[in-house]
Formats: structure tokens, sequence, C-alpha cells
């Protein structure tokens, strides 16, 4: 399986305040970070990280569609630090989480 952070087909998304402040999506926290593209080879989506694992506030989500859904969990880092396997980890299991649910409609 390709790793989302290391160049497995995501890509930095620019708006990460458009999917931070979307109210239709309801994002449960603020993103730092924001990438979309393809997760675990599975279906598009957008994978948005708030902070660095290091804190307990910090958060990452999968976010299916413009109005979710959104699965989320808390990000935790290693004492060495977050890796790209961690992402990759915390991205396969919230797609997972998601199961076959579409993208919400308007």
């Amino acid at each position: 399986m390709a790793d989302p952070a290391s160049g497995g087909g995501l890509r930095a998304f620019a708006q990460v305040h458009a999917i931070a402040f979307s109210k239709p999506a309801e994002l449960p926290f603020s993103p730092d970070r924001a990438l979309s593209g393809q997760i675990g080879g599975k279906r598009t989506a957008a994978l948005v990280i708030s902070g660095d694992g290091t804190r307990r506030e910090d958060r990452i989500a999968v976010v299916a569609g413009p109005k979710g859904p959104i699965a989320s969990s808390e990000l935790r880092a290693s004492p060495a630090g977050l890796s790209a396997t961690d992402i990759d980890r915390y991205a396969t299991d919230l797609i997972a989480s998601l199961g076959s649910k579409p993208p919400a409609s308007s």
C-alpha cells in the first residue's frame, strides 16, 4: 500500500481554511494541514491534520466530500515524533471506518 505522506498520490490542499470552516462538513477541529487524493487505494478524500501529535487536542480526520462523511481521531505521536508510517496508519484506519458511506449530498 502506498504511503500517503510520502508520495502515495496525495497532494497538498491549498484551501485548508475552506475545509476548516466548511459548515456543511462540520469538521470537529480547525486543521493546520490538508492533503487530498486517493487514500489507502480505496477512495478519494481529504486528510486533514491539526498539530503534530504531541498535545492531547491534536487531531486527524478524513473528509470524504464537501459535506462529509467525516471520520476523525486523536493524533498521537511516539516519542520519536510523527512518522509517515503513522500518518498512513491513521489514514487507512479512518477511511476504513467510513466503510462504503457515500459523500453526503446537498
